[in-house]
Parts: C-alpha cells; structure tokens; sequence
C-alpha cells in the first residue's frame, strides 16, 4: 500500500471520500479529502474490501454517510491535485 499526500485547490479538489476501483488487475484507490489542515490524500489498496475498510474510517471524520465509488478508468476525482513531497 502505498499513499501519496497533495496540495489542492479548494475550489476543484473534491470534499468527497471516493474509491477507484476501475477494473480487475488495476489498481483500487482510496481518495481522503482535506480534513481541517491536513493534506488530502490517495492510497492504493489489495482490495475493494481494504477500500471500503479505508473509507469507512474516513468517512466518520468528514461526517459523509457512505464513499463515493466509481467504477471508471477516468481520474475526474484528481482535479485540482498536486503531489506534495512531505519527507522534508
């Protein structure tokens, strides 16, 4: 599993949990919005199960009922998105 932090712009990045599960063999990808100060981020996961298990966790931060899942090769979720490097 591997997670990458981005900085954004507020007014495209989206304030939704979403998992990208597009098709079998590629790989499934669990969306976090900003939360307060933090970075958003993605991490890639083995599994839908691991996603939806990921998400879950998020989603009673953000206070959004239930994760946005999408089933597509389009990465239209990853609007207003630039990887950070946060080792510094």
């Amino acid at each position: 599993m591997k997670r990458t932090y981005y900085s954004f712009d507020p007014q495209r990045a989206s304030d939704q949990v979403i998992i990208a599960a597009p098709s079998e063999g590629d790989e499934i990808l669990v969306y976090c919005p900003p939360i307060g100060v933090d970075f958003p981020w993605i991490e890639s996961v083995d599994s839908l199960e691991a996603a939806y298990h990921l998400a879950a966790g998020i989603i009673t931060r953000t206070g959004q009922p239930e994760p946005i899942v999408t089933f597509d090769n389009l990465r239209w979720w990853m609007i207003g998105l630039h990887p950070v490097n946060l080792a510094s």
